[in-house]
C-alpha cells in the first residue's frame, strides 16, 4: 500500500465556520470543469500562471511555481485565493498539477461555497463514491464523475446523513483522459492507494441518505 510524503495535501485540518456570500467556482468564463479558463488537458503552464495571477483576490505573495518533479506531474502553481476580496478570511487553497506541461488537475480547498446539491446541479450525479476514515478523526466522502473530470468532496461522520444541503468542502477538476493515472497516483484516495485498490473501496452513487448505512468507510 502506497503512502505519499504530502497526505496533508488534501486533509483540512479543521473545516471553516465561515460560509462565503461568493462561490470560488462562480466564474462566467467557462463552464466546469474549466475554472476562470483554465481547462484541464488544454491550458498550458505558462497561460494558467497568467490566468492565476490575474484573478481578482489572489494573494501574489503566496503564488508559488514549483518546478520539481512530484508523482506523475512536472510541474505544479500553488496559490491562495480570497473568494471576495472585502472578506480577508474567506480564504481558498489552490494547487494546479501539471503533465507534459498541460494542467492534469485543478484543485480548489476551503470555503467553495457550494453544497453537494449545487454540484450535482452543475455538474451532474456522481458515478462513484468514496470514503475514507481520516487520520484525525472523522470521514471524508469523495464524489467523482470519471467521465466528466470532477471530483467533490466533504467532511463529516460515518454515522451521519448528507443531503444535498451538504456544504462541499474542497474539489478537484481533471483531465478526464488521464483519470487512470490520476487514480494510479492516489490523487482520489489521499494519497495512500493504487488504482487497484481504491476500485475495491469504490460504491456507485445510491443517492442521498446515511453515510454508515450507504456508503461505509472500508479497506481494499
Amino acid at each position: 500500500m502506497k503512502k505519499l510524503h504530502l497526505l496533508l495535501l488534501f486533509v483540512v485540518t479543521a473545516c471553516s465556520l465561515v460560509v462565503p456570500e461568493i462561490s470560488i467556482l462562480d466564474n462566467p468564463v467557462c463552464n466546469l470543469p474549466c475554472w476562470n479558463g483554465i481547462t484541464p488537458g488544454q491550458t498550458s503552464q505558462p497561460d494558467a500562471l497568467q490566468i492565476v495571477t490575474s484573478l481578482d483576490g489572489i494573494d501574489q505573495k503566496k503564488t508559488n511555481v514549483l518546478n520539481v518533479p512530484w508523482l506523475i506531474f512536472n510541474k505544479q502553481i500553488w496559490f491562495y485565493l480570497y473568494t471576495n476580496p472585502s472578506l480577508g478570511g474567506v480564504q481558498t487553497d489552490g494547487a494546479i498539477y501539471f503533465i507534459d506541461n498541460k494542467v492534469a488537475t485543478v484543485i480548489l480547498r476551503r470555503n467553495i461555497g457550494k453544497t453537494f446539491g449545487d454540484m450535482v446541479e452543475l455538474v451532474g450525479e456522481p458515478e462513484t463514491i468514496i470514503s475514507m476514515t481520516l487520520v484525525e478523526g472523522g470521514i471524508v466522502v469523495l464524489a467523482i464523475i470519471p467521465s466528466k473530470g470532477v471530483e467533490f468532496e466533504f467532511y463529516t461522520k460515518s454515522n451521519e446523513r448528507f443531503g444535498p444541503e451538504t456544504q462541499i468542502d474542497n474539489v478537484m477538476f481533471f483531465n478526464s483522459i488521464q483519470y487512470e493515472q490520476l487514480l494510479d497516483a492516489g490523487m482520489f484516495s489521499l494519497g495512500i492507494y493504487n488504482a487497484n485498490e481504491i476500485r475495491k473501496i469504490m460504491y456507485q452513487w445510491k443517492g442521498y441518505g446515511n453515510i454508515e448505512e450507504l456508503y461505509p468507510p472500508r479497506f481494499p
